[in-house]
């Protein structure tokens, strides 16, 4: 691994830098990344955001590539708001020479100002430090409840290099998540209060090194990877955020090649570490780590095409193949692990594309192989057709500041599993993948509205399913069939939950950092299953939520 960080770094090194790349908070940036894919609809861009975190040097690039002449009043007003959000992020010369000095927010309104806590540029250094703060409060028929974020963030640049943090100390008075419920909601790992409540905290933060056609670092994020407006099912951002060794070349725009190599939680307890320290048993986990390619290629202006793999393995130290960035990982364990499964990993394939084959229309999907058999791909009694398929469609300003979008996710039994709990896609214990996990259907519509550069409405129609969840058993068979019980598998036999629900959402953010959110979600679930939702979002319900953020 040590060799490996100083191949990377010499080779780095020995290109001519230009700028330094610090990645995106999904969530916080969730608005800059509709509109930069509203732009991508409008034919005025042609990029790819199948891997995230996007870079905000990239962003900024993105923003600035744009040709005002082609945008409605609403859309130059977003254009001028988000490039001065991201001002900071552009070459040394063209950043700010120090930051806007706080004013009457409704003045910010028409000037577009980018306030921070604060902000200083010494020649290529650029320091900017901001605080997060925010809480939500909701109600339905289980009660009140809310939640409160407390933390700050930083990012950095120094010559070539970049630097980036943050931290958030999260507390609810009822808890909404665990590993276990089905739930779009970031993965935390709670300590739980005598009263019931819970916080948690998260942390992430890296350093980078970036050229003119790429970068290198070292991170702890987030990783989502897919297609879809309302998830993702290869890698999404549910789960903890991890530690990663990452690779990113873009050094066409009709060429782009991700990699990671990142360390998980297995949350098996490793025999060999438990020891009697004063009395107090301690103990370590079994070592568990990931690597993972992306190649992203476009044939055809409107379309993008992408393949890759991945591996989940357990070594007591990482294993060397697995530094590789381009490589068949699955075909590599099996010399690593002499064909045994016991022994090996658990690899994973997808693909995707995104085709924009008339201005304002979005069509894309993703798949997700965790395995097949195309010997019995189509023999119902024996088949192992263990994947996930995304697709969908939006339609940007089908009327003037109207999107519409569909999307449909579709999960077969057994994806996602493994029968090694210390090689499974997991980390910390929350699947990696799409929400519903294996055996789950999902279908979503909505339509949004958005009036004004800093106010946007969504209404959205959600209905999800899930069927039987059945045991990861690699080894017995059917007594009169003498078929393994894992093949064959019906889908979305035996329906286990169902949940429809009706949303509508309005968001005010007139200032980047600044974020003011109110909705009401309807929930009937003509199926219940208490196993899949916290007591507070159980039953049929309605939940109002009204919420303010700084810094998200």
């Amino acid at each position: 691994m040590r060799f490996f960080i100083f191949v990377l770094a010499l080779s780095a090194i020995a290109l001519n830098a230009r700028g330094q790349h610090l990645q995106l908070d999904q969530r916080a940036d969730e608005g800059v990344i509709q509109f930069l894919d509203e732009l991508n609809n409008l034919r005025l861009a042609d990029e790819s955001f199948l891997t995230q975190p996007l870079v905000r040097k990239e962003v900024a690039n993105f923003l600035d590539s744009i040709d005002v002449s082609n945008l409605n009043a609403r859309q130059k007003k977003e254009l001028q708001f988000y490039q001065l959000a991201f001002s900071k992020d552009s070459d040394p010369s063209d950043r700010p020479e120090s930051a806007t000095k706080f004013v009457n927010p409704i003045d910010g309104l028409s000037r577009f100002k980018q306030y921070d806590l604060l902000y200083l540029k010494r020649g290529t250094t650029a320091i900017t430090v901001n605080p997060i703060i925010g809480a939500t409060y909701m109600s339905n028929e289980n009660g009140a409840n809310w939640q409160r974020r407390v933390g700050a963030d930083f990012q950095a640049y120094f010559g070539r290099i970049g630097l980036y943090g943050s931290v958030r100390d999260v507390y609810e008075l009822k808890p909404m998540s665990t590993d276990s419920m089905l739930v779009q909601r970031e993965g935390s790992l709670y300590k739980f209060n005598p009263d019931g409540s819970a916080e948690f905290s998260e942390t992430r933060g890296g350093i980078t090194y970036g050229w003119k056609g790429g970068y290198v670092g070292l991170v702890r994020d987030h990783v989502r990877w897919g297609y879809g407006y309302y998830g993702s099912n290869i890698f999404d951002i549910n789960t903890a955020p991890f530690t990663q060794l990452k690779l990113h070349l873009n050094p066409t725009p009709w060429f782009k090649f991700d990699y990671f190599h990142g360390s998980l939680q297995s949350d098996v307890v490793d025999s060999s570490s438990i020891a009697n320290v004063s009395g107090v048993a301690t103990y370590g986990f079994i070592n568990k780590y990931m690597a993972a390619n992306m190649v992203s290629l476009r044939p055809w202006k409107p379309l993008w095409l992408s393949f890759g793999n991945s591996i989940i393995y357990s070594a007591q130290t990482p294993e060397p193949t697995f530094f590789v960035p381009l490589m068949f990982y699955k075909s590599a364990d099996h010399y690593l692990n002499r064909r045994s499964n016991n022994a090996g990993g658990n690899a994973q394939m997808f693909g995707a594309f995104s085709l924009r084959p008339f201005k304002k229309l979005h069509l894309y999907s993703t798949l997700f192989v965790d395995e097949i058999s195309f010997r019995r791909m189509l023999d119902e009694e024996r088949h192992s057709n263990w994947f996930s398929l995304k697709a969908g469609g939006r339609v940007s300003n089908i009327l003037p500041n109207v999107t519409l979008t569909a999307e449909y996710t579709r999960s077969n039994p057994m994806v996602y599993k493994h029968y090694l709990e210390t090689t499974d896609f997991t980390n910390a214990g929350f699947n990696m993948g799409h929400y519903l996990r294996d055996n789950a259907q999902e279908a979503v519509v909505a339509i949004d509205f958005k009036p004004l550069y800093w106010l946007s409405m969504q209404a959205m129609y959600r209905f999800a399913e899930k069927g039987a969840d059945i045991k990861d058993d690699r080894v017995t068979k059917d007594p009169v069939t003498g078929i393994l019980l894992v093949q064959g598998i019906d889908y979305l036999a035996n329906t286990q939950w169902i949940e429809s629900i009706y949303s509508f959402r309005i968001v005010a953010q007139p200032i980047y950092r600044f974020r003011i959110m109110a909705r009401v979600d309807r929930i009937q679930r003509p199926k219940e299953n208490e196993a899949y939702q916290m007591p507070y979002l159980r039953g049929n319900n309605t939940t109002f939520s009204v919420g303010m953020h700084w810094g998200f």
